[in-house]
């Protein structure tokens, strides 16, 4: 299973494994001298101290909160103003059902007046007088 690393934890991995050795050569000295032997010089650290971590301050953390609130304020509005304009009743329309009666009236009062058209009797079947 490969980890996914980048150059900011290896970095803290070896600011860890270096204050780890500071502190691992501390202690041997201290028994070298313990047992009487020279104690070497203790090499300076090749990096520089670990940064100290950032504090907030309380305004600091007031402005995000407000800018935050601020934010979500603006997105309820525009998503409340959407739904308002959704919820309008559409303009109304004329109603469809008197134009296509309208227009259906016409249509019977040809058909009343119009004969009956009958289709042609099948070849051989004796026709109807007239």
């Amino acid at each position: 299973m490969a980890l996914n690393v980048d150059a900011d934890f290896l970095a803290a991995a070896l600011a860890g494994y270096q204050q780890s050795l500071v502190g691992i050569e501390t202690r041997i000295a201290e028994l070298r001298k313990r047992i009487g032997g020279v104690a070497p010089v203790a090499a300076a650290p090749a990096v520089a101290p670990a940064k100290k971590k950032r504090r907030l301050s309380a305004e600091g953390r007031a402005r995000i909160v407000a800018a935050t609130k601020k934010r979500w304020a603006a997105v309820r509005k525009a998503k409340a103003e959407a739904a308002a304009a959704a919820s309008k009743p559409a303009k109304k329309r004329a109603k469809v059902a008197p134009k296509k009666a309208a227009v259906k009236r016409p249509l019977a009062r040809k058909a009343k007046a119009a004969p009956p058209v009958t289709e042609p009797a099948a070849a051989g079947a004796p026709q109807p007088e007239e």
